[in-house]
């Protein structure tokens, strides 16, 4: 019954907006696609209603559903503004920046992988820029969270491109080092907007529901998680990274807990984040040691 719902629904879409679907290319929302990899959509409107309806395994299956979605968006946006409906077009940027995620999944090349969550990146800045921080601070605080995991997966890939050439020890590999730490920092940036829009430390235990602990605990984990992985010029640099990591991961452990003892019943304790936090509150203090010791420490 929902297969034939679908397929009414993909019918009635297409037919009136499959000439204006079509015109458009997915090289305009995934820098530079090559038009050989953005086969047109199919003229039959029986022929594209089955792609559409198909779940897409391969990225030339993924194509013509990602540019049905851009299309949808783009007529969307015209009526949703951030002016006359804020909230909904919040929730179309959040869709249009998953679309892009999703696309991301089926692209073969990291490269094209970061112009993807280059895009999300784009999409969401421009959302979060105008909306005010006293009247929407929960959708303020979801994009935040979203934008610094696309610059955490974006830095994730410069790494990957630097592990590639790091053993030549070439210009390039310097780039992509310093490519990753930037991106670091701008999503560390983020998690720190996060962060600064809760309450005082002191007011946290007893204010935060269980929805509203588990974003701050995260946005404090994964900053732990971040400087850690930052590139480090030197010894000294690697020994501040490191120390920041373990205020983070303590801050975590000590949050949780100040949680727990005005919540009992509260599960956050059990997540594995915190768990981790805990261990690594025991395993970084021995390692910060041996580097002021000045001993030469595996990457």
């Amino acid at each position: 019954m929902f297969q034939l719902s679908l397929r009414s629904f993909l019918r009635q879409l297409v037919e009136s907006d499959l000439s204006e679907a079509c015109s458009s290319s997915l090289s305009a929302d995934t820098d530079n696609t090559e038009d050989s990899q953005s086969p047109a959509p199919p003229t039959s409107v029986e022929v594209y209603v089955d792609m559409l309806a198909t779940c897409p395994t391969t990225y030339e299956s993924a194509v013509p559903v990602f540019r049905m979605m851009s299309h949808c968006f783009n007529q969307a946006e015209q009526y949703y503004t951030i002016s006359e409906h804020c909230s909904d077009a919040v929730a179309l940027g959040q869709q249009r920046s998953k679309a892009y995620l999703l696309m991301s999944g089926f692209e073969s090349s990291e490269a094209r992988q970061c112009c993807m969550h280059k895009r999300r990146v784009d999409v969401l800045e421009t959302i979060l820029r105008p909306l005010s921080r006293k009247h929407y601070l929960m959708l303020c605080r979801q994009l935040m969270f979203e934008l610094a995991e696309a610059l955490t997966t974006m830095r994730d890939l410069k790494q990957r491109a630097y592990e590639q050439v790091r053993q030549a020890k070439t210009e390039s590999a310097l780039h992509y080092a310093r490519k990753a730490n930037s991106l670091a920092k701008r999503a560390l940036a983020f998690y720190q907007q996060l962060i600064n829009s809760y309450a005082r430390p002191n007011q946290l235990c007893r204010t935060l529901s269980e929805d509203e602990i588990r974003p701050l605990m995260l946005a404090h984990f994964y900053s732990a998680r971040l400087h850690s992985k930052l590139f480090p010029a030197t010894r000294e640099d690697r020994v501040q990274n490191l120390s920041k990591a373990l205020s983070q991961y303590n801050y975590v452990v000590s949050l949780v807990e100040a949680h727990l003892r005005h919540n009992p019943e509260s599960t956050i304790g059990q997540s594995e984040e915190v768990q981790i936090a805990r261990d690594m509150a025991h395993l970084l203090p021995p390692k910060i040691t041996r580097l002021h010791r000045g001993e030469r420490l595996a990457d």
